[in-house]
């Protein structure tokens, strides 16, 4: 099929919703597409009020699935009206109204995958991203207002709304996570750098059992933006109090910890509840998602069954989801498996961990699917990163941190070879900055330091005193004698790519040495610090999505996921307290990311940003070696109410932007 895209009006459209909260008047939030979402004409003004649903539920009758409509007769689950909310959310359908039934069939390639593959399919947050990501639509919070100059948030839930175990979901839950999780000392050394804003912890209150309202000492113009991805207040407080040290008596407390054959009170709680991937390993955690686990995550098939208490109705009325079960199967043999797996047709719908292009799209009649080609926000597909707060060895720090080094080894990287070979020449060559779409995109930051110039590298690797080789050709360190040999650490699936890297920099005398390692390593090696050199893709490139997720931009962010200053970023959110406090051109991009997340006027915030892009383009933090946008999605034939073209981003967790609730199949 046609291999169209989303124009660039559609991308510019996410620089609207940079203003969060900063207007005073309300203006109407835009109804929710009823197809794939159409090209914008003008960019949505920001509101500070999100409405009430513009469509009412149907009323008084509910569509349910079969599987439950029998539980219901057997009396063993109340009927569908009694386990709706007052004001389900009705979600509008990409082409047509579904039919109930069937296995989603997937893959994901290990226990640290299924988070991934699930995880962007699932977890619901509080308010949620519009498909193409360019405005803020209700989700679990029905709506909101915003107040005093974007100081004060009051926050509405859905009446009735219920736990996947049929228990309310109410205001209490709210309080309950914010009092008893994010500000008990012992489950967080510190309050998440998200609720310390402006330097002072907010302040949550309940008004009556479905309205909170937060409040912060200073203007929160993202707040809106942090809360549309999932991961907040969604401890169940009826469940988790009986793992947690302020509500369990002691003697029962005891008892589950040695039966979790954990040593504190903490840690029983983040095996059951609390540190933020239970949801799809714990089969009795009740959540809030279309579907809720039934395996555990090291399950050679992880299944995941339709939630019957989901709160969300098609325009008919009809409980969603339309699938009964989510399915992935574990392959650990590679690419190849999966390939081998997708056009033999046991995938039913997936766009992680698809393989060669020109084979998925040749073999689309024979596996009885077709590919949808989205569009990535993707500021680079594969970079190479420096860790700026290691430690570990003093003499591979003073080169990590250098940026002459950086700029000397991008230099060395042979970009158009490869594009050759590892995307057929498909690639636009180009450093990792944010998309051209982006508001703050600046032309002259994805130009920098790009030319394949070995000459130039081997020069400016001389000139930093690395002019000395041993027998096989690598450069000496003068700080020790000693070849400068640097680990090149890859998650499962970057091999051949590290070995290009590897081979590059070879060429001009510099010994990287590839290590590829299960994903979950790569992960704990990263929170450790130990990580020296690391490759990955630049997702969410784009104002101001990157401003909730700078872990490729800028060194002091956060722990989690940062491969340039993992140390510094845990200083960061610390509050000091921990890790490494940044220096020189790391200090000022924590000074200006500071001011951007404070900043309430969006001209003057999106400046700031491209001060921020600057210094992290000359530093060369983040190695740029292609951007790829296209993003393949294969879908069976018999599997409906896919959008042929969206938006696709770890952010928005793509595929949920588009809705997997309301996909449906066909035998």
């Amino acid at each position: 099929m046609a291999e169209k895209k989303l124009t660039r009006r559609a991308f510019l459209r996410v620089s609207a919703m940079a203003l969060i909260g900063a207007a005073v008047q309300a203006c109407a939030q835009p109804a929710q597409p009823t197809t794939a979402p159409a090209q914008p004409t003008t960019a949505p003004a920001q509101p500070t009020t999100a409405p009430a649903q513009p469509t009412a539920a149907p009323a008084p009758k509910y569509g349910e699935a079969p599987m439950l409509a029998e539980l219901v007769k057997a009396g063993k689950l109340p009927p569908v009206e009694e386990r709706l909310p007052k004001d389900p959310l009705v979600l509008p359908v990409v082409k047509e109204i579904g039919v109930y039934g069937g296995t989603w069939r997937r893959v994901h390639i290990g226990a640290s995958d299924i988070g991934g593959g699930a995880g962007r399919l699932v977890p619901e947050a509080l308010i949620q991203f519009s498909a193409d990501g360019s405005a803020f639509e209700p989700n679990i919070f029905s709506k909101w207002e915003i107040s005093d100059g974007g100081k004060t948030f009051v926050f509405h839930l859905r009446q009735g709304m219920k736990w996947s175990d049929g228990e309310p979901f109410t205001a209490d839950d709210i309080m309950y996570n914010y009092e008893d999780v994010y500000l008990n000392n012992e489950l967080n050394v510190n309050v998440p750098a998200w609720l310390r804003f402006g330097g002072e912890t907010g302040v949550v209150e309940k008004l009556d059992d479905f309205r909170v309202r937060m409040k912060f000492v200073k203007p929160y113009p993202l707040l809106i933006q942090v809360f549309a991805e999932p991961g907040y207040f969604n401890h169940p407080a009826h469940y988790a109090k009986q793992f947690h040290a302020k509500y369990a008596d002691k003697a029962s407390l005891d008892a589950k910890m040695k039966e979790a054959q954990v040593e504190t009170w903490m840690a029983l709680y983040g095996t059951y509840v609390g540190t933020g991937n239970q949801w799809y390993d714990n089969v009795n955690l009740p959540t809030l998602f279309a579907w809720t686990t039934k395996s555990r995550v090291a399950d050679t098939v992880h299944r995941m069954e339709r939630n019957p208490y989901f709160w969300k109705v098609d325009p008919k009325g009809n409980q969603l989801p339309y699938i009964d079960v989510l399915q992935h199967d574990l392959v650990t043999g590679g690419t190849d498996i999966i390939m081998t797996k997708a056009i033999s047709g046991e995938i039913d719908m997936q766009g992680r961990h698809l393989g060669d292009r020109a084979l998925l799209m040749e073999n689309q009649q024979k596996g009885n699917y077709k590919i949808y080609i989205w569009t990535a926000t993707v500021g680079a597909s594969h970079q190479v990163m420096f860790n700026m707060s290691f430690r570990a060895d003093e003499v591979k720090a003073k080169y990590l941190q250098d940026k002459k080094f950086h700029q000397a080894f991008s230099y060395a990287m042979n970009r158009p070879d490869y594009n050759n070979v590892m995307w057929a020449g498909m690639a636009k060559i180009r450093a990792a900055t944010t998309i051209q779409e982006s508001a703050d995109f600046v032309p002259e930051f994805e130009k920098r330091y790009i030319e394949y110039d070995p000459v130039k590298a081997n020069k400016m690797l001389d000139e930093l005193g690395l002019d000395k080789r041993d027998a096989e050709g690598y450069r000496i360190a003068p700080e020790n004698g000693k070849t400068l040999e640097l680990i090149l650490y890859l998650s499962t699936g970057y091999g051949t790519a590290g070995g290009m890297v590897a081979e590059y920099a070879k060429q001009v005398g510099l010994k990287v040495v590839p290590k590829e390692e299960e994903r979950s390593i790569h992960y704990q090696r990263m929170a450790a610090n130990e990580l020296e050199l690391s490759m990955w893709g630049m997702d969410g490139a784009i104002y101001p999505v990157w401003l909730n997720y700078a872990w490729w931009i800028s060194p002091v962010w956060q722990q989690g996921s940062s491969r340039i200053g993992p140390a510094y970023g845990l200083w960061r959110t610390s509050g000091g307290k921990d890790g490494i406090k940044p220096e020189g051109d790391c200090w000022k991009m924590y000074e200006l990311l500071e001011a951007a997340w404070l900043e309430v006027d969006n001209a003057k915030r999106i400046e700031l940003c491209k001060q921020m892009l600057d210094i992290a383009s000359e530093n060369v933090w983040t190695c740029g070696l292609g951007q790829i946008t296209d993003s393949l999605m294969l879908v069976k034939n018999n599997f409906f109410n896919v959008p042929e073209h969206a938006i696709s981003d770890w952010v928005f967790r793509t595929e949920k932007n588009t809705h997997p609730e309301q996909y449906f199949m066909r035998s």
